[in-house]
């Protein structure tokens, strides 16, 4: 996992980036309970009243972080999909490319789902649902005939099971009790081995052709 080093000052007029940036740094070394505006105002190099210019209190700076982490994982679903033969390996790097993210970013996912998406956070809210739809256009396109509801229902199902494999990947040795190497080895092969099933192979057949 990559180490991100603390922000110890920022640029006339960025500070906002500045407190996420640091807020991150403050995740990766002490986790979610550590973490406080005072602490990331001194990291920063600010006062501790200068974070309220951008951020109501804690849960506003969470929020914005995970806000962030919603924006990577819609990047990299693009870029993963982008330029595949066709819309199941599409779909499938899409997939893969969820898992890949989490891995990298396990202080994004903490936060991503783990902050309150209620009206109070609209802008989380708004980023977690193109993130979503994202998924749920690639699903569509995967499938030989679908209406909108199944297309959103089976987006649902496989994000599940994508993020139920990357949990239980990192908080157990998959790789004792499946096949692979390590963890993400057998989460990656779990998650092949599901998909072949869920997308018709008569579909696949048609566009492998």
């Amino acid at each position: 996992m990559a180490t991100l080093k603390p922000t110890q000052s920022y640029h006339h007029g960025d500070l906002r980036n500045a407190l996420i940036k640091t807020c991150l740094a403050v995740l990766v070394e002490n986790g979610v309970e550590a973490l406080s505006l005072r602490e990331v105002a001194r990291r920063a190099g600010v006062s501790h009243t200068a974070c309220y210019r951008h951020f109501a209190d804690r849960e506003a700076l969470l929020a914005a972080v995970a806000a962030e982490g919603f924006e990577r994982l819609l990047q990299d679903l693009t870029a993963a999909s982008t330029g595949a033969p066709d819309a199941v390996a599409a779909l499938q790097r899409g997939l893969h490319a969820y898992l890949n993210f989490g891995y990298a970013h396990p202080q994004y996912v903490q936060l991503m789902f783990g902050i309150d998406m209620s009206a109070k956070q609209p802008a989380l809210k708004d980023v977690a649902t193109k993130a979503f739809d994202a998924l749920v256009q690639l699903v569509t396109a995967a499938l030989p005939t679908g209406s909108a509801p199944e297309s959103r229902s089976l987006a649902l199902a496989l994000w599940a099971e994508v993020h139920g494999l990357l949990v239980l990947s990192t908080a157990l040795r998959l790789q004792d009790i499946a096949p692979g190497d390590q963890p993400s080895d057998a989460a990656r092969l779990a998650l092949d081995a599901l998909f072949v099933r869920i997308i018709p192979a008569a579909h696949r057949e048609a566009v492998d052709s």
